[in-house]
């Protein structure tokens, strides 16, 4: 029995076998988890985050939901929220809380993110930074 089809499907039943032994010890690695209650805490902090992807705003309902979705952080002026929304900002503070940052194309950057920053506790390190990512995404649109 020392033929390659016969030494092939011994090789096969070998992998299988570990296979099947690796998939037993993480079942039981996992039961370990969820009784130590490992797994119920990374669960409770994924559950706490929003949701990071962006929605499509059809055209012609742009410029209505910036001025009627107005939450009380949200830094708008009237002025700026009649013209044309560029960015938006969804902000995640240390106690849960979400903040949002509308830049439209008549804002002065600097001063919407200095606001934004005092607002939410943003010290000047994180600022200048906040402000610099910005810049340089409004700058390729």
């Amino acid at each position: 029995m020392n033929h390659g089809f016969v030494q092939s499907i011994i090789r096969n039943q070998i992998d299988r076998d570990e296979y099947d032994k690796d998939q037993r010890l993480l079942k039981l690695e996992k039961e370990r988890q969820l009784l130590s209650g490992e797994i119920k805490e990374e669960r409770k902090r994924k559950e706490k985050r929003a949701p990071l992807h962006q929605v499509y705003v059809p055209p012609h309902m742009r410029k209505g939901s910036t001025s009627t979705e107005q939450s009380p952080t949200t830094l708008l002026t009237k002025e700026s929220s009649e013209s044309e929304l560029l960015l938006q900002l969804e902000f995640e503070g240390k106690d849960g809380k979400m903040s949002y940052l509308n830049i439209t194309k008549n804002d002065d950057l600097k001063k919407s993110v200095r606001q934004f920053a005092a607002a939410n506790g943003l010290d000047s390190r994180l600022r200048d930074a906040l402000y610099h990512k910005l810049y340089l995404e409004l700058r390729g649109t």
